[in-house]
């Protein structure tokens, strides 16, 4: 490279990758409940053996990643154009996937009927002419 010193933009998407890498490997713990954690991948949210298998997966890539940009490592370009396209892919995955889920698509959603109200749950008494 030309400058040798890595100024602080570097510094601070190095860090803030390395961030997301430890965040990715701890995917599987699932530490913010089963419904909020998991990797998305290309639009789905995993879970099961995916999620611990993508997610340290992708958190080592980031890894060698965020290693890369704080080493100012030649490497380290190519693997930012490949996680930027995944990246872009996911997220239009990721929305075309909710729209279809929030507009009554076919995936699984769960949908509960509200309980009655007490009053409705039992049957009316009527009066009987008295």
């Amino acid at each position: 490279m030309a400058s040798e010193q890595r100024g602080p933009a570097l510094t601070t998407f190095a860090i803030l990758f390395g961030v997301l890498a430890v965040s990715n490997l701890l995917k599987p713990l699932q530490m913010g409940g089963p419904e909020h954690t998991g990797f998305v991948f290309f639009g789905q949210r995993t879970t099961g053996t995916a999620n611990a298998i993508l997610g340290p997966l992708f958190g080592i890539y980031l890894l060698v990643y965020a290693v890369g940009v704080w080493r100012l490592r030649r490497f380290a370009l190519p693997m930012a154009y490949a996680y930027a396209a995944y990246v872009i892919v996911n997220l239009i995955a990721f929305t075309v996937l909710q729209h279809r889920l929030l507009a009554g698509g076919h995936r699984r959603v769960e949908r509960r009927r509200p309980a009655p109200h007490p009053a409705e749950g039992r049957p009316r008494l009527t009066e009987t002419g008295r």
